[in-house]
This record gives structure tokens, C-alpha cells and sequence, in this order.
């Protein structure tokens, strides 16, 4: 470096000092580093030449792009967790609920272990619905879904043959049974606690009558037969049956 001015360090380290051209140049001429272009030692075109070479620029480039790598590091990948939103965990449950009235499963079902142990590895972000969730309100929403499926299939189906009789139910309560016998096997349709009522014939024709005429959507014509048992009080509740609007409706010994 020419005598009497500091060594700019960073500017100089793009430049190396090579042997002159001239006598006129001797010991004053630099070539860049990258494009070994060479100029007379002069810090205003040495500066204006880095400004424009295009190897230096690519360096310089690259050099900003690492440091800004290295300043920013990628963001940890995301694990990929399986999710349900609220309303698929509804929509699971319901479908769940729907397998103890439909089939008769105990509602314990979903708390047995090797259950819980398939719905974990087959469904991970689902957590299984205990007995006491199946038991409340999902039965009661499920209960009616399924009351309004059948009550639209008995709707559209042209005749109906309904099967009638007395019972009681695990309260020892008296109850009297309606169901359906379609195509696809008997649907049931109301189960109704008696209470104190005195279930002689005309109480009893009474009873299905209203059903009936709820059932058939007041069209008697649709009901193409009933079914009971032969106790003495049915064979008259027979009897009672038949009025002008159920005539054509074959009463069935269902023993």
C-alpha cells in the first residue's frame, strides 16, 4: 500500500497487489479478486468496480443469504397429531349411542378395555364416551334421530300390520307395546306405562285405537292387520275393534 494512508482492511481484502503493466504503474496495480480485472491503485474506481463486478456481487449475495439462514433457522416441523373438532366428537358419540338402542348392547361397552384399546389405535383423537354420557342425553337425541327415521318409513309404507300387547318393564311398572312388522322385521313403536288404568277390552281397543289413528295418520284403511295374544279380554278387545273405520283390518291369534 502507497505510503501515508491506513490499510482499509475490509476494502483491501477484495484487491491483491500484481506486478505493473508499465514503468508508468510500477508497484501501483491491483487486480480484483474475483474477475481479476486490474486498475490503477485508486480507492474511487476500486470501490465503483466492486459496485459492478458481478462475481463479487454473487458472493456478496450468498454470503447475506447464509448469515440470514443462520440468523433465522427453519421452524421445527410439526408433528402431525390427529384432531377432531367439536362437532365430529359430537357426531362419534351419536353413533356410539345409537349401538346400545339398536342392538341392545349393554352401555358399559364402550369402557371395556379392549375396546377403548381398538377406537386408540384406529382413532386416536377420539376419546370414547363413558356410560353415563351414553345413558344421557346422547340416548335422549339418538332416541328421537331414530324415532324420526321410523315414523318417516311407516309414513311412506302403504299398509300396516301392527302387533299389540301387555307387559312390564324392569320397575315392574304395567306398560302396553305397539309394534310395527314391515319388509325389514318389526320396528317398535311405543312402549306407554299404563299406570292404574283398568285394561278391560274397551280400555284396551280404546288405547290401540288412538294409537292407531296416530300411527296410520288417521287413514284406518292402512292398517291391514293386528296381532295379539289370546287371552279372554283380547278376544273381546277384538270385538271392540271392530267399527266401520278398522273393518277391513284381519285380527290375528298370536299365539
Amino acid at each position: 500500500m502507497p505510503y501515508g494512508r491506513p490499510a482499509d482492511t475490509e476494502f483491501h481484502r477484495h484487491w491483491s497487489k500484481v506486478s505493473a503493466a508499465s514503468a508508468i504503474t510500477k508497484g501501483k496495480c491491483y487486480a480484483c479478486r474475483y474477475c481479476h480485472h486490474k486498475l490503477v491503485y485508486n480507492t474511487g474506481n476500486m470501490r465503483r468496480h466492486l459496485e459492478t463486478c458481478e462475481k463479487h456481487l454473487k458472493v456478496l449475495r450468498e454470503q447475506i443469504a447464509s448469515k440470514n439462514s443462520a440468523s433465522n433457522p427453519q421452524r421445527q416441523r410439526k408433528l402431525a397429531i390427529p384432531t377432531l373438532t367439536s362437532a365430529q366428537k359430537h357426531e362419534f358419540d351419536l353413533l356410539c349411542a345409537r349401538i346400545p338402542l339398536l342392538h341392545g348392547h349393554s352401555f358399559a361397552l364402550f369402557e371395556c378395555e379392549d375396546m377403548v384399546s381398538l377406537f386408540r389405535k384406529a382413532l386416536p383423537a377420539y376419546k370414547l364416551p363413558s356410560r353415563h354420557a351414553i345413558a344421557g342425553p346422547l340416548l335422549d337425541t339418538v332416541y328421537m334421530q331414530v324415532k324420526t327415521e321410523v315414523d318417516s318409513y311407516l309414513s311412506s309404507t302403504r299398509f300396516l300390520n301392527v302387533i299389540t300387547d301387555e307387559s312390564t318393564n324392569i320397575n315392574k311398572n304395567r306398560i302396553s307395546n305397539i309394534s310395527v312388522h314391515t319388509d325389514f322385521g318389526s320396528l317398535f313403536y311405543i312402549s306407554e306405562d299404563i299406570g292404574t288404568l283398568q285394561m278391560n277390552a274397551c280400555n284396551i281397543a280404546a288405547w290401540v285405537k288412538s294409537h292407531l289413528r296416530d300411527l296410520s295418520r288417521g287413514n284406518f284403511a292402512r292398517i291391514n292387520s293386528i296381532s295379539t295374544d289370546t287371552c279372554p279380554t283380547m278376544f273381546a278387545m277384538w270385538e271392540e275393534l271392530k267399527v266401520p273405520q278398522s273393518k277391513n283390518a284381519l285380527t290375528v291369534d298370536g299365539s
